[in-house]
């Protein structure tokens, strides 16, 4: 399963990823860096990464465009273990992958 974070400029915290076991898309959203309660999570059945996308730009403001396109590749390769952090300028300020932690 890849895991995405980007916390938003309101103080949402997007958690979102392609999760190859069940070859769904996926995500979940806490509010104000508690998270302990999620605010929204998807249901099941994000096969494409449109869907994803619709969804959470519903919900979440400023989510960048190169986080879905990597969420995307992630499901391409078949992508496990992998993390990400996002900046607000859609940028990677972490990556797991780049310190060779990618599992195929």
């Amino acid at each position: 399963m890849s895991q995405h974070v980007f916390a938003a400029e309101d103080g949402q915290i997007v958690l979102a990823g392609y999760d190859r076991q069940c070859g769904e898309y996926y995500f979940t959203i806490f509010a104000n860096n508690n998270v302990e309660e999620p605010t929204a999570e998807s249901g099941e059945g994000l096969r494409e990464i449109s869907q994803l996308r619709k969804e959470l730009d519903a919900l979440v403001s400023g989510v960048p465009g190169t986080m879905y396109e990597s969420i995307r590749q992630d499901a391409i390769d078949n992508v496990g273990n992998r993390m990400v952090r996002w900046k607000l300028d859609g940028s990677i300020e972490i990556d797991s992958a780049a310190q060779g932690r990618m599992a195929a």
